[in-house]
């Protein structure tokens, strides 16, 4: 089930050829992302049902108000349309401690729309250099994207240049802890280490880290502490504990303390 708050939601988002498709399918290589095809959900239906709310805010005269704003109040109705958004991705099945990752490229010009709707998501934003996108855009054209790519350069300098106003005003205009900007050159140049960013900005909870504890927790006289402070590991220290491994695995610390004399009865 997709959370109230969009908590464990993430969303990619950038101009056409940008990368968008290659980085959404890195991202759904975790295992605990579940994920499907374009939904386009703000594009076509959310975002249009907002912008129409909200010009029937500022069409009031001397007469009051008229419309649905006379029977519910704009958080009531931001509410509704978060339950209508979720309702429309429930068949996407949500492991436990997962998330729903959707790729809509042009829900670049929506990120306001879903943060209103949905204000803990995460919106990782591509984008890539005009150079490489117009030459794509008119490959494109003469192939699968015929139906919408530009044919030539001048047009498609302008949907590039479209979506990197839109982009700009995404990175800028918008939550910084809940937006990660990505460039297609760093996703090229070392794909591992952006994916380790896209996760970490993800903060999404490893199998890794507990399959750890589960093997390190075996011993019966270790003690295993997950996510640990420094204060943490004084009282270890202070009780005779002697700190044997720590381990870092995204956000997550852990540490493996023992008594000297376990660790002599080990020898």
């Amino acid at each position: 089930m997709i959370n109230k708050d969009g908590s464990n939601l993430i969303f990619v988002v950038g101009g056409p050829r940008s990368g968008t498709t290659w980085l959404h399918r890195l991202i759904a290589s975790h295992p605990l992302i579940s994920t499907g095809q374009e939904s386009n959900l703000f594009l076509y239906y959310i975002s249009p049902l907002l912008k129409r709310w909200r010009n029937e805010h500022a069409e009031f005269d001397e007469r009051g108000p008229s419309g649905l704003c006379c029977y519910v109040k704009n958080e009531e109705f931001i509410e509704h349309v978060g339950a209508f958004a979720r309702s429309l991705l429930s068949n996407i099945k949500v492991q436990e401690k997962g998330f729903v990752l959707e790729k809509t490229p042009a829900h670049v010009c929506s990120v306001k729309d879903i943060l209103e709707v949905f204000p803990k998501s995460r919106i990782v934003v591509i984008h890539r250099h005009p150079f490489e996108v117009v030459p794509s855009l008119i490959k494109a054209s003469q192939s699968w994207g015929k139906v919408w790519a530009p044919r030539n350069v001048r047009s498609a300098s302008k949907m590039w240049r479209k979506y990197a106003k839109w982009t700009l005003a995404a990175i800028k205009e918008n939550k910084p802890d809940r937006i990660l900007e990505l460039s297609f050159d760093k996703l090229r140049e070392d794909a591992v280490a952006s994916l380790a960013e896209v996760f970490e900005f993800i903060d999404v909870t490893t199998r890794e880290g507990w399959n750890l504890l589960e093997t390190e927790s075996a011993y019966g006289h270790r003690t295993f502490t997950y996510y640990t402070l420094d204060t943490i590991e004084k009282v270890f220290s202070f009780c005779g504990f002697i700190a044997e491994k720590s381990y870092q695995i995204g956000k997550s610390r852990y540490l493996v303390v023992q008594k000297p004399e376990a660790r002599h009865l080990e020898g």
